[in-house]
């Protein structure tokens, strides 16, 4: 009779030990879980940080490499896009230009029309695997000469915007002069498109045609 009491105590302490050897190892891997969750989120975070600053210092590199040309040279419009490769991820730089009457910092639709006396350059860099993270963006001019691109040419701007006021970037907007015929230029980050080289007239119509965008045409 002592011995059965015995074995059956032994059998009940043994079953407890094993349920907090269970409880133990949930507990454990509940952690873990969160623990690594944590180390992930903050792997993510540094490494969004570390390829912002890498995409920084790629913007600045091209802004420096264009400030060495002469404005005149810099080509007008969508540059190539380059890919650049650091650390096995790529960054992707995209750069526009385009004549303005204006300096920098300002909008090109505030403007007055007349000689185009600066080169305005857009530069965007992106990169693989942003995860919602913003591109890296710069806008800068640079001085023309004081006699513009042509003495008997100037620039016409072209605002676009919302329906709440806002400008609209990369919007095509088309230009059509007084004999017909049409050339196209896109807004840039303050929802302006810029036209160079027009001839003096008034009888110029800018219109935009997108897909979810009314077409409303301006004369100017």
């Amino acid at each position: 009779m002592l011995r059965r009491l015995g074995r059956s105590r032994a059998t009940s302490e043994d079953g407890f030990s094993l349920l907090e050897v269970v409880v133990a190892l949930a507990l454990f891997m509940i952690m873990s879980a969160s623990l690594g969750y944590a180390l992930t989120r903050v792997l993510h975070t540094s490494r969004s940080n570390e390829s912002r600053v890498i995409a920084a210092n790629l913007a600045e590199r091209k802004l420096e490499t264009l400030r060495s040309m002469n404005p005149l040279d810099i080509a007008l419009g969508a540059h190539p896009r380059e890919t650049v490769t650091i650390e096995n991820r790529d960054y992707f730089l995209d750069v526009r230009a385009s004549y303005n009457t204006v300096g920098e910092y300002q909008n090109a639709c505030e403007g007055a029309s007349g000689k185009a006396s600066f080169t305005a350059v857009h530069i965007e860099v992106s990169w693989s695997k942003m995860d919602g993270v913003q591109p890296i963006r710069s806008d800068t001019t640079f001085a023309l000469p004081v006699t513009g691109v042509t003495a008997t040419t100037g620039v016409l701007t072209i605002p676009v915007e919302d329906a709440a006021g806002e400008p609209v970037q990369n919007m095509p907007v088309t230009l059509t002069g007084p004999t017909g015929s049409a050339m196209t230029a896109t807004t840039m980050s303050d929802g302006c498109a810029v036209f160079t080289n027009v001839a003096p007239s008034t009888g110029y119509t800018a219109s935009v045609n997108s897909r979810g965008w009314v077409d409303k045409s301006v004369c100017r």
